[in-house]
């Protein structure tokens, strides 16, 4: 077993251990992309600490695992779950859950890398990466998070949407993260472009995860048009970049007064960028539109992609959306920082009928967090452990009825 110091292969992280195979002969850009963290989200998992190299430098592989724990504490009886979903939070709180102790291991993964270069192909990676968030008897369930081959730019898979800037999002120690962070993982296909002057492009096709509020006049339908998102990303030269994001839906279901299958067009837009500024890294996104309640995270699964209308029995429409997220990084040293910031999620909808199940307006509650984290790694696992608490401040959010 061969360790990798810092001076051996610039490419290279310090934790990089070879278990088998020559550094000396590996391809740079097999190695660059095995190590890269590009595309990942703050809790998504980098490349196992051991690699494996073929004879000839040209695979690189790796098996991981990353030990994730945390433990809470309430004293107001804020929420009842082992996930901070700040829309979740009962107003006015109830003394039931008050003073609830918990702890979660749910949220830490496996993992499996593989990036290769060969004369037909060229380059090429494969990812799975999987949880135990998945539920069951004991609440640890076995869970795929993403599963993907990336090819001449294509990507075949599960992976983070396209309509998603994962760099863009905060650290939070608890796994729900920022109420208005924009996140989903579709089955998709996706082109990214090369790099050309700091301008980087991709579109894709993506299965979509559809919520509706359908009341007792319409129901869901079959999915007959996948949803189409595109991103344009220009990146600075200094570490900075900005990222503009697009999306199409094509949202179904069935009119059952006129016992008739409708449409309705979903959209939105997406703005991200982060800022490094010497010890500081500020970071922000803003999204808005119509019908992308499953692509926000405290809105995600509430059936609020289409909801009724109320002065039209049996047709559906896509309320107003909008979320946004700000803060910044203060680094101690490249191994230690602490981030700030506030977000806020909220969807416009004033049909209110009594058959609709949902009415007036619904905002999850803004969120303020303070994140303190430290990395280190130990054998085959790496473990993320929080050196201080995290706070979190809210409002109340008017519930719906």
């Amino acid at each position: 077993m061969t360790a990798i110091k810092a001076d051996s292969a610039s490419l290279l992280p310090r934790r990089a251990v070879v278990l088998y195979g020559d550094i000396r002969s590996a391809d740079n850009q097999v190695v660059q992309i095995y190590f890269s963290r590009e595309g990942l989200s703050f809790n998504e998992a980098e490349a196992p600490r051991f690699l494996l190299l073929d004879r000839k430098g040209r695979i690189a592989f790796g098996i991981g695992g990353t030990l994730y724990a945390t433990a809470s504490t309430d004293f107001s009886g804020a929420i009842d779950s082992r996930n901070f979903t700040s829309a979740d939070i009962a107003v006015p709180n109830t003394d039931a859950a008050a003073r609830r102790f918990g702890a979660d291991i749910s949220n830490s993964s496996l993992y499996v890398r593989l990036v290769g270069r060969s004369a037909r192909l060229g380059l090429y990676t494969v990812y799975f990466r999987s949880n135990f968030t998945g539920g069951g008897e004991d609440g640890y369930g076995f869970r795929l998070k993403q599963a993907y081959i990336r090819l001449k730019g294509f990507t075949i898979g599960l992976d983070n949407s396209t309509f998603v800037d994962a760099g863009t999002q905060a650290p939070t120690i608890d796994p729900q993260g920022p109420a208005g962070q924009v996140c989903a993982k579709n089955v998709l296909f996706r082109y990214t472009t090369p790099v050309y002057r700091g301008l980087r492009a991709a579109l894709s096709i993506e299965v979509p995860r559809t919520s509706y509020s359908t009341g007792t006049h319409a129901s869901s339908a079959t999915t007959r048009i996948p949803d189409i998102p595109f991103y344009v990303q220009y990146s600075g030269r200094s570490g900075w970049r900005i990222r503009l994001s697009a999306i199409y839906r094509d949202l179904a279901y069935r009119d059952l007064v006129a016992q008739a299958n409708r449409r309705h067009a979903g959209w939105g837009v997406h703005l991200g960028t982060v800022v490094p500024l010497g010890i500081f890294k500020p970071f922000g996104h803003i999204a808005y539109g119509h019908g992308i309640s499953s692509y926000i995270n405290d809105l995600d699964g509430r059936n609020l992609d289409l909801v009724p209308d109320a002065d039209n029995p049996g047709r559906l429409k896509a309320p107003e959306a909008y979320a946004w997220t700000i803060g910044t990084y203060f680094y101690f040293s490249p191994q230690a920082y602490i981030t700030t910031g506030y977000s806020r999620a909220q969807v416009n909808h004033t049909a209110a009928t009594a058959d609709t199940g949902t009415a007036g307006i619904f905002t999850p509650t803004p969120t303020t967090k303070w994140t303190t984290t430290s990395a280190s790694a130990s054998n085959t696992f790496t473990a993320h452990a929080p050196i201080s608490p995290q706070t979190t401040a809210y409002t109340p959010a008017m519930p719906i009825v």
